[in-house]
C-alpha cells in the first residue's frame, strides 16, 4: 500500500468542483460558428484545462482569415458559461460532503483555477461554497496559465504551504502537468475524454469521484490518501 499524507488540498475548478465543460465546449462551440468556423473536437480537447486568453489566441493561429477579436470573444464565451451556469450549475458527486470532511479536520484549501474571477465567483455562489476555500486564484492573477506550474505554486504560498505538501485535485491533463511540475501530489479525476491517457500515470492517485477518493482518505489534522491501487481506480 502507498499512502502520501498531506497538509492541505488545492482544487481546480471547472470539472472537478462542477462540470462545467460539457458548458465551455457548447459556449466555445457558439462563439465559433459566430466567428464564421466550425470548431473541431480535437481542438477543444487539445485546449481543455487552459485558460480561455490562450484558447481564443490558439483559434486566431488556426484560424488566421477570421476576425476573431481576442477580449470580445473571450467576453461572449465567459459569459455564455456564467448564464447556464448561475441557471442550472450542480456540484460533481461526492464533492460537498468532501469539502465538508476538510473543513472539519481543519485541512485548509485553496481553488487554482484557470477560469476568470467572474466566473469562478458565479460557481462559488450557486453552489454555495465559498467559505470552503482561505484562497482563491484566478487564471486572471498569474502571468503563465497551465500547464505552467504557476498557478499551484501561488495558490500553496498564499494559504502559506510548500507545494510538495499539498495535494492537487484536477482533472484535465493541462492542470495535472501543472500540479506535478509544482511539486503537488496529482490527484486525477479525469475528465472521460483522457481516462486512456498513458499521462494518467503520472498522477499520485486516480479516481472516478469524491465519494470513491473520500473513501480512500483518512481525515485528520493531516489528510493521509491511500494511492492503491494505481492507476485506474473505480
Amino acid at each position: 500500500m502507498t499512502t502520501i499524507t498531506v497538509s492541505a488540498v488545492l482544487f481546480d475548478m471547472d470539472g472537478v468542483l462542477i462540470d462545467t465543460e460539457p458548458l465551455w465546449d457548447e459556449a466555445e462551440r457558439m462563439v465559433a460558428t459566430e466567428c464564421g468556423f466550425t470548431l473541431p473536437d480535437s481542438m477543444l480537447d487539445a485546449t481543455r484545462g487552459v485558460r480561455i486568453r490562450e484558447v481564443v489566441r490558439e483559434w486566431q493561429r488556426v484560424f488566421p482569415g477570421h476576425d476573431i477579436p481576442l477580449e470580445a470573444t473571450c467576453a461572449a464565451i465567459t459569459a455564455a458559461v456564467e448564464d447556464t451556469i448561475r441557471m442550472e450549475g450542480k456540484p460533481r458527486e461526492g464533492v460537498l460532503p468532501f469539502l465538508d470532511e476538510l473543513h472539519r479536520a481543519g485541512i485548509p484549501c485553496a481553488l487554482a483555477s484557470s477560469s476568470p474571477r467572474p466566473l469562478i465567483a458565479a460557481v462559488l455562489d450557486t453552489l454555495g461554497i465559498a467559505d470552503a476555500f482561505r484562497e482563491v486564484v484566478s487564471g486572471d492573477d498569474v502571468a503563465h496559465g497551465k500547464p505552467h506550474p504557476e498557478i499551484y505554486m501561488t495558490a500553496a504560498s498564499r494559504i502559506r504551504m510548500a507545494p510538495a505538501s499539498c495535494a492537487a485535485i484536477e482533472d484535465a491533463l493541462a492542470g495535472m502537468q501543472a500540479a506535478r511540475a509544482s511539486g503537488a501530489y496529482c490527484i486525477a479525476l479525469p475528465d472521460p475524454s483522457i481516462t486512456s491517457s498513458p499521462e494518467l500515470a503520472a498522477a499520485s492517485h486516480v479516481c472516478s469521484s469524491f465519494t470513491r477518493l473520500a473513501s480512500h482518505c483518512s481525515f485528520t489534522s493531516l489528510l493521509a490518501i491511500d494511492c492503491s491501487p494505481h492507476p485506474d481506480t473505480p
